[in-house]
């Protein structure tokens, strides 16, 4: 009928009337048990995606994003465990790069991100890593909204994370990702050194 507004909805493939619902006690049971699956699935799966990154100044992490879309890069890896063994695991990693005499930049951004570790280079480069599917998936999440350039990336590695936390992932299928992230990051790369834009971003 025009102008009426149904009261009905579809939950889990079940149609349940709205007006009835505080009435119908099996239909706040199936509301209840898809609230609990939620949160379970959430928790187990990614734990608290903004975490404490959700207090973060906005303004903080869009001149942190800023900073990653111009000197940084997001990288998959794989490493062999052990020598001679066929054993790989794969490591998620988000960088910053700055010259030393520069240093204290990327350590305000360590204390902003409360993770990651610094070390210095042979070549006076100072790096900020941020390492592990939980810290990486968190810092990306906050910072995607404000990313411009490496946009394809962090959907990219908020895509696998899932996966290689649940170990879904073969190193086939592994090898297949980290070539696709290396090929974004040469297009990121190339597109930014033709806007003159300074970039250290790994290929």
């Amino acid at each position: 009928m025009r102008g009426v507004v149904s009261s009905k909805k579809l939950l889990l493939g079940r149609e349940i009337d709205l007006d009835n619902l505080a009435k119908n006690g099996e239909a706040l049971l199936t509301l209840g048990l898809v609230w609990f699956y939620a949160k379970s699935i959430t928790k187990k799966s990614m734990g608290n995606t903004v975490g404490r990154l959700s207090k973060a100044n906005p303004l903080d992490l869009a001149y942190i994003a800023g900073f990653l879309d111009g000197d940084g890069s997001i990288m998959l890896q794989m490493h062999r465990r052990k020598a001679g063994e066929e054993t790989f695991r794969v490591k998620t990693v988000i960088c910053f790069y700055q010259d030393s005499r520069h240093i204290d930049k990327i350590k305000w951004i360590k204390e902003v991100l409360d993770c990651g570790y610094i070390y210095t280079r042979r070549d006076h480069i100072s790096e900020l890593r941020i390492e592990g599917f939980q810290r990486v998936f968190e810092v990306l999440v906050n910072l995607k909204p404000y990313l411009r350039f490496k946009k394809k990336q962090v959907n990219l590695m908020l895509k696998i994370i899932p996966k290689l936390q649940q170990k879904m992932l073969f190193k086939q299928n592994t090898a297949i990702w980290i070539k696709k992230m290396q090929s974004y990051n040469y297009f990121s790369s190339q597109r930014n050194a033709l806007e003159d834009v300074p970039v250290t971003t790994d290929i």
